[in-house]
C-alpha cells in the first residue's frame, strides 16, 4: 500500500505543479494583453486627449467670464434701481394725458 499512497502523492503533486505552471503563464499572458489593450487605447485616446485640452476652458478664461458677469449683475441691478415698470409708465402717461385734455 506505501506504493500507491506514494504515486498518490507524486500524482498530486504533479497535477499541482501543472495547474500552478498553467495558471502563471494564463496570468502573464493577461497581464501582457491587458498592457497591450492599455497601450493601444492610450494611442487612439490621445488624440481626443489633445482635442480636449485644446478646447478646455483655460482658468484665466473662467476668471474673464467671471468678471463679466459680475459687470452684467452690476449693470442689471442699475437698471432695477433706476428705471421704471410698465404699469407705472402708463400709470403715469395717463396722468399726462388727463392733464393735458383739462387744459385744452
Amino acid at each position: 500500500m506505501e506504493a500507491a499512497e506514494t504515486v498518490n502523492s507524486i500524482v498530486t503533486i504533479a497535477v499541482t505543479l501543472g495547474i500552478g505552471t498553467i495558471g502563471f503563464f494564463l496570468k502573464r499572458a493577461f497581464t501582457l494583453l491587458d498592457d497591450c489593450a492599455t497601450k493601444a487605447e492610450f494611442k487612439e485616446c490621445e488624440n481626443d486627449v489633445k482635442d480636449l485640452s485644446d478646447n478646455a476652458v483655460k482658468k484665466e478664461a473662467v476668471a474673464e467670464i467671471k468678471a463679466r458677469m459680475d459687470k452684467l449683475e452690476g449693470g442689471i441691478e442699475f437698471l432695477k434701481e433706476n428705471s421704471i415698470r410698465k404699469d407705472e409708465f402708463v400709470r403715469l402717461f395717463t396722468r399726462l394725458e388727463n392733464k393735458i385734455d383739462r387744459l385744452s
